[in-house]
């Protein structure tokens, strides 16, 4: 879990006459952190990635909370404080190369998967492939994301369109190529909004700098235009005209193209009747915002259903048992962040990392 950096704790409309920019020159009640540790992960104490994580047995480290804050005001630095902060279908019988054993203890030769594309899923599990190739499992769990092709098994939900949409763009190379942006990210994560469009910086591995840009537009915006990068960066520089020239260079001085990330959500309540042989978990199941819940609630999913498989007599009875928990729970988070993507425009909320 990470501090952010630069992240506005409200929206502030500056007197009339007075140009807003951002982090430049207009005064404001702006309050930033940095994390010392970068990249990483929004798993909540207090919400479902620590219940998921108390289930899962493995190799891995939690970090320590932000031991550094960089406190901003009008885009320079003032102080540095203290401060706590799918579609697959089983492979014939044999050693999968990537273990020594039958893909490792616990499962059976012939139990992994060959990963193919799959066309369609029957509510029985019965599937077929691209390759023409067809196959039943016992059970197909949907874990393939927002539009995912296991869910039309059990469910006619289409994720809507939310009205934002995120730009990507990277940064390569930032500690030599790009300081100027590796400086004003810091080690961990970035944001700031007007109440109109936003921004959000995160420090990836590799010495490279994910931005979003947000802003309110339709979903086939980029296609449409027709544009290409040089001509989208001008649209993106005229609209963001009044923010820090600081901010700016993490649209000017982005490598290679920009990526439309248009945001999709599922209509609350999103449910499905039992099937036997199939279900879904995280975003094929309920496909939220991505205001921090997302891969909490993946995580518990996970963990509630593998553990409801080891327990239960049978694999329709786990479902029952993981449906029943995950399905209600679901609702109720999406239903409290049903239309929440705006949040993502006034400061309020900050994209998941």
């Amino acid at each position: 879990v990470g501090a952010r950096q630069w992240a506005m704790r409200r929206c502030v409309r500056p007197p009339r006459g007075v140009r807003r920019t951002g982090f430049g020159s207009v005064k404001g009640p702006f309050t930033a952190s940095e994390s010392v540790k970068g990249p990483f992960t929004d798993l909540y104490t207090d919400f479902a990635g620590a219940l998921a994580w108390e289930s899962v047995k493995g190799p891995f480290t939690a970090l320590p909370p932000a031991e550094r804050r960089r406190v901003v005001h009008g885009g320079a630095r003032l102080r540095d404080d203290r401060a706590d902060r799918p579609g697959a279908r089983r492979a014939r019988g044999g050693q999968d190369p990537r273990h020594g054993e039958c893909g490792g203890r616990g499962f059976a030769c012939g139990a992994f998967a060959a990963w193919q594309e799959m066309r369609q899923l029957d509510p029985s599990g019965a599937g077929l492939f691209a390759d023409g190739t067809t196959a039943e499992a016992d059970l197909v769990i949907g874990a393939d994301g927002a539009f995912s092709r296991v869910r039309r098994a059990v469910s006619p939900a289409v994720p809507e369109y939310t009205g934002v949409s995120f730009v990507e763009a990277w940064s390569s190379g930032v500690t030599g190529r790009h300081p100027e942006i590796a400086e004003l990210v810091g080690q961990g994560s970035a944001a700031a909004a007007d109440c109109e469009r936003g921004m959000f910086a995160q420090r990836n591995s590799g010495d490279h700098i994910r931005v979003y840009l947000i802003r309110r537009t339709p979903a086939d915006w980029m296609s449409s235009t027709g544009l290409p990068a040089e001509g989208i960066r001008a649209l993106l520089l005229e609209e963001y005209a009044h923010w820090s020239p600081r901010l700016l260079r993490l649209i000017t001085d982005n490598d290679g193209p920009y990526v439309d990330r248009p945001i999709f959500a599922l209509p609350v309540p999103h449910t499905w009747d039992h099937h036997r042989s199939v279900t879904l978990l995280g975003d094929a199941a309920h496909l939220m915002p991505p205001l921090g819940v997302g891969v909490n609630l993946a995580m518990l999913d996970a963990s509630e259903l593998a553990l409801a498989l080891a327990n239960a007599a049978t694999v329709e009875d786990a479902i029952r048992v993981y449906e029943k928990t995950m399905l209600p729970r679901s609702i109720e988070t999406a239903a409290a962040l049903d239309g929440a993507a705006a949040d993502l425009l006034d400061g309020s909320g900050h994209p998941e990392s």
